[in-house]
């Protein structure tokens, strides 16, 4: 594995340097890209220390990315830059050498909601923030992994105390004015035929951020991609979890027994080398459903594809 730390992809005057770290596979091939986006309730974490990093071995290039928090930006521009570092690393594809036809997103907590917010909204023009000097290089990805992610804003704030504290910071108003801005940033709205597949993990237990939004996100798309294209759907052997694991929030400690870790890892890698090595024109749209739960019992999976 080659590493590439602290590469600068955008520059905005008044702000810090956006930053990435680039981890390239030891492979003579142009290697599918994944783009790690971290949590924190969107007014902390960083790019260290990606779970992602596992997928290196696998012949996956992975990129770990600092956007815009809370006490920097509101909404909507932590996503601008999440457009931002996407057009940069596919402009800078061939220097780099992977594949910039071939990108998804993973992602957890505040993360998860700018990568599936990013999905479901990278056709629509009216929410492309236009910035850095790639305005050329296309949004769309092949798939997201939306590790907990806080998909409902109002949800979350009623949800918990810290909930509430994180997104007023992050709409820059008071919870009861937040209804509005809420409906559109909730990556729900815009679930269409043409998102991208989504792997959706959420512990059922977890007590910071509502699994009712990941469920709503999980049940809805569905249903609005039927507009499209109508679904085929099947059920999966259940995937079994340690009963150690506890039903947590990733950024409150959740799995952290290393055995249970490595499992959850390797349920949320399971589907990003099959979807990343299908050629665009096959691509179907799926929405893959994970629940996480504290239980000694299987978890449930659900995989929807759509026919085209």
């Amino acid at each position: 594995m080659r590493s590439l730390l602290n590469l600068e992809y955008l520059t905005i005057v008044g702000y810090r340097p956006l930053l990435l770290d680039l981890h390239l596979p030891d492979t003579a091939e142009r290697a599918p890209l994944v783009v790690w986006i971290h949590g924190g309730g969107w007014q902390g974490g960083n790019k260290a220390n990606s779970p992602a990093l596992g997928l290196v071995e696998r012949g996956i290039a992975v990129a770990a990315i600092h956007y815009r928090l809370s006490e920097e930006v509101k909404f909507p521009k932590p996503l601008h830059d999440v457009q931002a570092v996407v057009r940069w690393l596919r402009a800078n594809a061939d220097t780099y050498g992977y594949d910039p036809e071939r990108v998804a997103l993973w992602s957890s907590s505040a993360g998860g909601h700018l990568a599936t917010l990013f999905a479901t909204t990278a056709d629509r023009p009216e929410l492309d923030g236009q910035q850095g000097d790639h305005l050329d290089q296309p949004l769309p990805v092949r798939a997201v992994v939306n590790w907990s992610g806080c998909i409902d804003g109002l949800a979350f704030a009623q949800y918990s105390e810290r909930g509430k504290e994180m997104v007023e910071r992050f709409f820059g108003r008071p919870t009861e004015q937040c209804a509005e801005v809420s409906r559109e940033a909730n990556p729900i709205s815009y679930v269409s035929a043409s998102t991208p597949p989504m792997l959706i993990v959420h512990s059922n237990h977890d007590p910071l951020v509502p699994y009712a939004s990941s469920q709503a996100l999980a049940e809805g798309a569905p249903a609005r991609r039927r507009r499209g294209h109508p679904p085929h759907t099947r059920r999966r052997r259940p995937w079994q979890l340690p009963p150690r694991i506890p039903g947590d929030h990733p950024a409150l400690g959740g799995v952290p027994d290393p055995p249970a870790h490595r499992g959850a890892s390797r349920g949320m890698m399971a589907p990003l080398p099959r979807l990343l090595s299908a050629p665009g024109s096959e691509r179907a749209g799926y929405c893959i459903y994970l629940r996480i739960s504290d239980e000694s019992v299987p978890t449930e999976c659900h995989f929807g594809t759509q026919a085209r």
